[in-house]
């Protein structure tokens, strides 16, 4: 009878475990990513500050010699990208929403001028949704059109 209690034991701290590892790993942040231009090319050494506008932070990253930028670890909310680099006007990008686990892509094109002067954009396409749950997507949609069309041939050859 105490061994089958101990193996009851056992095996719920066991099921426990399983339940709670996962929710300890899910992911809780996302990320901003991008690369910064001109007309010549990339911009590496720009300075792209991004602020997570309903709490007033702020975080500095500095483009890579690709002129690429990673913002890994951000709360999900509504952010501002501002891209600042001697010798360009000031880059401004309004209204980033960040999701959990999103990777959003905002890419910046400056303008030769001074940092004093503002290139701030306005309208934009939608930001990029990738990385495991937009590949998931794309594999679902993939499959239910090649379900589709094989449903399809079916009854056409029937």
């Amino acid at each position: 009878m105490m061994k089958r209690r101990l193996f009851a034991a056992a095996f719920s701290a066991a099921v426990v475990s399983f339940w709670i590892a996962p929710a300890a790993a899910q992911v809780t942040t996302g990320t901003i990513v991008g690369t910064v231009t001109d007309s010549n090319g990339v911009v590496p050494g720009a300075n792209v500050v991004i602020h997570e506008v309903n709490k007033g932070t702020s975080e500095t990253v500095v483009t890579d010699a690709t002129g690429g930028y990673t913002a890994p670890f951000l709360t999900p909310g509504t952010y501002r990208i501002e891209v600042n680099v001697s010798g360009f006007k000031k880059w401004v990008r309004d209204g980033v929403i960040l999701q959990v686990n999103q990777r959003a892509r905002v890419d910046a094109t400056l303008e030769v001028g001074r940092l004093e002067e503002t290139t701030t954009v306005v309208a934009s396409a939608p930001l990029l949704r990738s990385g495991p749950s937009a590949e998931r997507l794309c594999t679902t949609l993939m499959e239910s059109t090649l379900d589709g069309l094989a449903s399809t041939t079916e009854a056409q050859n029937g």
